[in-house]
């Protein structure tokens, strides 16, 4: 197989630029891939180049890596992160394409893809099926503290860390990441002052939502995915352990499932067997590839 090298790209959207990175195949399944929460494009690093035939697009999302924060006084939320995958297809010119999403990226894929049946063509899901729920009895609570972060300023510059390795370590042991794999992710991560590096992500990441779906809620927005979809767990995740798991697997109507060793991130950890499953996934439901 011929070693396939990425392509940095900025994304001009209607309101924001967002960094990606592109592995581009002439004639290929065009894909959008979606990362983590405090992740980045660097995500899909690995397992990319063992995907021969699909075009992927690596995004960063808002406030990650490479991409703009949201403006001032504006929150990150699943369904507002729906818009920015929607205008980085219109702006590529994807009429069709398919979904690759890890974790937070997964749950996003599945609002877009429930949302825009006749455009996600293919959804591919790691670690993660819907959006996280949070308890009924909660939501006042939840929406205070939201405000209250909203309202609060960082009272001095987050201060820089002179050895990277630091950063490495502390992002692996957070993630159950193998360290190679942890330096893949904070080498898009963070950005190198003249006193030493500091995060990139934007802090009102770490804000807490001011709402969240309740499971019948995202149990109705895997009814309306049409596409076919891959998920994929880890033996080691905690997925296939949360109550509502059976419950959002037969909401989805063409669902394949296949579990691989490892933890959360295994698809940077170990990326050949995740590649080989999305291989035999891609040439069981689509035929010319």
């Amino acid at each position: 197989m011929t070693e396939r090298f990425p392509e940095e790209m900025v994304i001009h959207t209607r309101h924001l630029r967002l960094g990606a990175k592109r592995w581009r195949v002439a004639g290929g399944l065009p894909a959008l891939g979606l990362h983590g929460w405090l992740d980045n494009a660097n995500t899909f690093d690995r397992l990319a180049p063992l995907l021969p035939k699909v075009d992927l697009v690596s995004l960063d999302l808002p406030g990650h890596g490479k991409s703009d924060h949201r403006p001032a006084g504006m929150r990150y939320h699943y369904t507002d992160f729906v818009d920015d995958v929607m205008a980085a297809a219109d702006t590529l010119g994807w009429e069709r394409f398919l979904l690759l999403g890890h974790s937070l990226g997964a749950g996003i894929g599945c609002l877009a893809a429930s949302a825009y049946p006749d455009r996600v063509e293919r959804l591919i899901l790691i670690e993660s099926l819907g959006p996280i729920t949070g308890a009924s009895e909660a939501v006042s609570d939840r929406l205070r503290r939201s405000v209250e972060a909203m309202k609060s300023r960082p009272s001095k510059k987050t201060a820089a860390c002179h050895d990277l390795a630091v950063l490495i370590r502390a992002r692996a042991a957070a993630g159950h990441l193998k360290r190679d794999a942890a330096e893949i992710l904070v080498q898009r991560s963070v950005e190198r002052n003249g006193d030493g590096y500091r995060w990139r992500s934007d802090p009102r990441l770490k804000h807490p939502f001011p709402h969240c779906f309740s499971n019948d809620v995202v149990v109705a927005f895997l009814a309306g995915i049409a596409s076919p979809v891959l998920l994929i767990t880890a033996a080691d995740g905690s997925l296939r352990k949360r109550a509502y798991f059976r419950s959002r697997c037969r909401a989805i109507a063409n669902l394949s499932t296949v579990t691989l060793a490892g933890h959360h991130h295994l698809h940077i950890d170990n990326p050949l067997p995740v590649a080989n499953a999305i291989q035999t996934y891609l040439s069981e439901s689509q035929t010319d590839l």
